[in-house]
């Protein structure tokens, strides 16, 4: 009974807390710093809607990670969440306070895995309710991963975690010497072998992100030369069904419009940020397009900077872009009349794909032009 009585008064002062910062929901409680491939936030009474790297967490806000998904998110206190592969959870209750001591976290986490790094707010006041047990914090590493069925693993790499099964069953103080599980049957707190602890690479420190996308940004975001090939939000891209799509809602597994009539599927996404690189324009038009991407033309494929282009794609033959050549379209054929470049938000999110088939799509300015044929990352 004592547990249960535990549980009781802790999630209550949880919900009592939750209830006083309804009015307070619109705040920003951390900043996104990775995604891998494709993450989901709902914030309350907004619909839902993709995450990109440094997009900021909302209290109340629901987060999602995909089949084969992650997601890092850094709080205002430095404590850090990864989300794994198919993983949800929600932000109950988020108060840091060092000036008037009145930390509180509550998290709900229902399925996938997540490791929690615990920062500067007061350890004791951070509760993690699972499906089947309530965690409070004593330590600075660990990872909780639950399955479909709602059975929960629990591992710890440094410091401790108190596990409180819902079903009255006595508290367990796990350290570093091994996994536990608690089950949807109930039975309490029981040792796991760590051959039975389901692991996944999206809740490993990988190292900040460069904004989203594929593995977090792999590639790009550096300034300069050799950063990934892309284009900003807005940008159309033609479907294989003739339907056009701004470039940052395709999704994996669509296909896309390609050379010589090839239907080529969304395997992967880059998203990194701009960071420090400039956009380009084509004759007189909204700048677009970073100096690494590669434009077919009657001359074969040419980018503004061949250099970068080739650190990103070695095998595909690249030459200099300039005024004159004469790019490959949907509708026929385009002369470049002007190229332009200019400084940009470093914090931009711009966008490409890796494809399957001929690795090739179409590409056009917001609303406006003709489709440019080109060419996917790597």
């Amino acid at each position: 009974m004592r547990t249960r009585r535990f549980l009781f008064a802790a999630l209550s002062c949880f919900a009592f807390m939750f209830a006083s910062l309804q009015a307070v929901r619109a705040d920003a409680i951390g900043a996104v710093e990775r995604v891998g491939v494709y993450a989901y936030g709902t914030v309350p009474q907004k619909s839902r809607s993709a995450i990109y790297g440094q997009d900021k967490v909302f209290l109340g806000e629901r987060v999602e990670t995909v089949q084969g998904g992650s997601l890092k998110i850094r709080f205002q206190d430095e404590t850090e969440l990864f989300m794994g592969s198919k993983s949800d959870f929600v932000i109950d209750v988020y108060v840091y306070d060092p000036a008037a001591a009145k930390d509180a976290v509550l998290m709900k986490m229902t399925v996938g895995t997540f490791r929690y790094v615990s920062g500067k707010i007061t350890k004791h006041a951070v509760k993690i309710d699972t499906p089947h047990a309530v965690v409070g914090i004593r330590g600075t590493d660990f990872t909780i991963s639950i399955d479909e069925s709602g059975k929960t693993f629990f591992s710890v790499a440094e410091g401790e975690i108190e596990v409180s099964p819902k079903d009255g069953s006595a508290s367990a103080v796990v350290g570093k010497g091994g996994p536990v599980s608690v089950s949807p049957g109930g039975g309490g707190v029981m040792p796991a072998p760590p051959s039975s602890v389901p692991s996944d690479p999206g809740v490993a420190d990988a190292g900040p992100g460069s904004g989203g996308g594929p593995g977090g940004g792999d590639g790009g975001g550096d300034g300069g030369g050799g950063g990934s090939s892309c284009f900003v939000a807005g940008t159309e891209v033609l479907m294989a069904d003739g339907s056009v799509k701004p470039i940052e809602a395709v999704l994996l597994g669509e296909k896309l419009a390609g050379a010589d009539g090839a239907v080529n599927e969304v395997l992967d996404y880059e998203r990194p940020l701009l960071a420090g690189r400039k956009l380009y324009a084509l004759n007189g038009g909204a700048r677009f397009v970073t100096a690494e991407h590669p434009f077919m033309t009657k001359q074969g494929w040419k980018s503004v900077d061949p250099t970068a282009t080739a650190k990103e794609n070695p095998n595909l033959k690249v030459g200099a872009l300039q005024v004159g050549d004469v790019l490959v379209t949907r509708e026929g054929v385009i002369a470049i009349t002007s190229l332009a470049a200019a400084e940009a938000d470093p914090s931009i999110q711009v966008y490409n794909f890796k494809l399957s088939g001929n690795k090739t799509y179409f590409v056009r300015e917001k609303g406006k032009g003709a489709f440019l044929l080109v060419h996917n990352c790597g």
